[in-house]
């Protein structure tokens, strides 16, 4: 395990920036309110692609395997009450705009549909919509939810000048912000190791630095104090389905997913694991941040697994304007008031082992080449509802049987990319012209 450590000079440095930055810019109520600084995150319109997401999800009964070289298939699910089936449906993010129109997804049992139009609910963390699907009792050997969505992603450029002009906000966070300050699963913002690495790190005071310097100060020490040394595949397999294949032709039973908690506290762990350390650290340090998953296409179609990446957004506020319509009502922070920021924290370790020199552009810190070929799809390795997944292991979906006990089962997950077939009256193309 590595162990975090600063030189005498590195932390003579830090105290140095600490102290630099103490000062932050608030809006005073007597005084003329300064104007919004310009956006610090562009997204790159000439490297930008439309992308369809493919997803299905299978739900069957346990194999036994028995001394002959055959797998023989278990008892069918019994559901004698029905069941739910949640999806996640995430809005834009700091390298995609979301295209809900053209979303759709079915519920099917034994290969018979039974649901296709989904109930939408909005309001979880992270600004996350959830798709419900429902089925009425059944007995049967195989349950599929298939889905797909779609969204633009793009390069992203960011300037550092600006983004150190962001400052504190001297208003509150509004609910929505405060959720993304909150633990979930696999990111334990709450727990008292990644607490204490906090601390230590920022000396106990993590606002003696804007929120931009915060963000990037606290991912170096998260590339120096972790160590990848797992897969992303919790397990995998070529699909025995034959005839005609998607791009992606294999399934896994979920990902290899350990959480914030483990890694700060072993130092060790896969790709997605540090994406929730950081996560984690940056709530706990009070910056407001979300898990964002998405599909690498390219590594897809050369693995023909469903490779994914995670990466962490943290949020660059400024302070909410009042409403001139109603000057007396409470202001808050709300996610329309700064941008999302992107950092591909796996990436960067990848790149270097160490932090690069924190006065230099760090290539996935803002700034990211490759955005354009991922597809994201969720802030969550599970959806943030009362809803379990058959095998344990994360995987997107969730269910709720309305059965006093959960009935064993395997899950299969495949995941592939196509590029989004556009007409001439899309709004996407318009937007490419």
């Amino acid at each position: 395990m590595r162990i975090a450590r600063l030189t005498t000079i590195a932390g003579i440095l830090l105290a140095v920036t600490l102290v630099a930055m103490s000062g932050t810019v608030r809006a005073q109520p007597n005084q003329a309110r300064r104007p919004d600084p310009p956006p610090a995150l562009t997204i790159d319109t000439a490297n930008q692609r439309h992308w369809t997401v493919h997803y299905e999800i299978r739900i069957k009964p346990p194999q036994i395997r028995v001394s002959r070289p055959v797998d023989l298939a278990a008892s069918p699910l019994i559901l004698t009450a029905g069941a739910t089936f949640a999806f996640p449906l995430i809005p834009d993010t700091s390298m995609s705009r979301a295209n809900q129109r053209r979303f759709e997804g079915r519920l099917r049992v034994s290969n018979r549909e039974v649901d296709s139009e989904p109930d939408i609910e909005s309001g979880y963390q992270a600004y996350t919509d959830l798709a419900f699907w429902r089925m009425g009792p059944a007995e049967t050997r195989l349950i599929d939810l298939v889905v797909e969505t779609s969204m633009t992603s793009y390069e992203t450029r960011i300037d550092e000048r600006v983004a150190r002009l962001y400052a504190w906000p001297e208003a509150p966070w509004s609910n929505g912000m405060v959720l993304c300050l909150e633990p979930q699963l696999f990111v334990e913002s709450l727990d008292p190791v990644v607490v204490g690495l906090v601390e230590r790190w920022t000396r106990g005071d993590p606002r003696k630095a804007r929120p931009y310097d915060l963000a990037k100060f606290l991912a170096g020490r998260v590339v120096d104090h972790m160590n990848i040394t797992d897969d992303i595949f919790l397990s995998a397999s070529r699909s025995p389905i034959t005839g005609i294949q998607p791009p992606a032709t294999a399934f896994l039973s979920g990902y290899n997913v350990s959480g914030a908690a483990y890694a700060a506290r072993e130092g060790v762990g896969s790709p997605l694991d540090m994406a929730c350390l950081l996560t984690a650290v940056y709530r706990a340090a009070g910056l407001p941040a979300r898990l964002v998953v998405g599909l690498d296409v390219e590594k897809t179609n050369e693995s023909r697994f469903p490779v994914v990446r995670a990466w962490t957004e943290f949020f660059l506020p400024i302070e909410p304007k009042p409403d001139p319509a109603d000057p007396d009502r409470p202001i808050a922070v709300t996610d329309r008031d700064g941008q999302w920021v992107p950092v591909d924290i796996s990436s960067q370790e990848a790149f270097s082992s160490r932090a690069p020199p924190f006065d230099q552009r760090w290539q996935f810190f803002g700034h990211n080449e490759e955005f354009d070929f991922i597809a994201p799809f969720t802030f969550h390795w599970h959806p943030p509802t009362a809803v379990t997944t058959v095998a344990g292991a994360p995987a997107f979906y969730g269910w709720l049987p309305f059965d006093q006990f959960l009935p064993a089962g395997d899950q299969e997950i495949r995941m592939w990319a196509f590029e989004t077939p556009l007409r001439g009256d899309d709004p996407e193309v318009w937007e490419r012209r």
